[in-house]
């Protein structure tokens, strides 16, 4: 808890892919020059044709809001990491509520909360190959077998098949 702002709640905990980056130079928010839109060297340099006029174009972030009780005002922080091997310190000890909202960001983004206490999956199966909230995610079309078994019709006749309950697929 900074003193000045005072924030004792955590809304939310996300993350943002904005693609692969086209270097490493561009991985990570640079130093680099200006671009005449009042950018200053401790944001770095963002192009004109940014998605948001704080991001650059391309990396991955770990996009944080905590809440201010007594002020009540959010303060929104974006930690860039690492795109292909994203890790950020577990604030698990500072708001616990970050427990779960860091999980889900592991689970669809495959960010590593170091220091967290119980990081695995929670929305996705544990088999489950993949982050599928990252733009490199290739996700699988399924077959006309698995779509029958979900809605609980016969894949050869397309028919309603009794009383069946559909189950979730594999």
């Amino acid at each position: 808890e900074h003193e000045a702002f005072q924030c004792d709640y955590l809304a939310d905990l996300t993350a943002l892919d904005l693609g692969e980056p086209a270097s490493e130079a561009d991985a990570a928010p640079s130093n680099g020059e200006a671009n005449g839109e009042g950018d200053t060297p401790e944001r770095g340099a963002v192009k004109r044709d940014a998605p948001h006029p704080t991001l650059p174009d391309a990396g991955l972030f770990v996009l944080y809001f905590p809440y201010s009780l007594r002020h009540h005002a959010y303060l929104e922080m974006k930690v860039p990491v690492d795109y292909h091997a994203p890790e950020c310190p577990s604030v698990t000890r500072v708001w616990p509520a970050a427990n779960w909202l860091e999980r889900e960001v592991y689970d669809l983004f495959g960010v590593n909360f170091t220091g967290h206490p119980d990081l695995r999956r929670i929305l996705m199966p544990p088999t489950w190959d993949g982050h599928p909230m990252r733009k490199s995610y290739v996700s699988r079309p399924l077959t006309r077998e698995q779509v029958a078994r979900i809605v609980g019709i016969d894949p050869d006749t397309m028919e309603p098949v009794g009383d069946v309950v559909p189950t979730p697929y594999e």
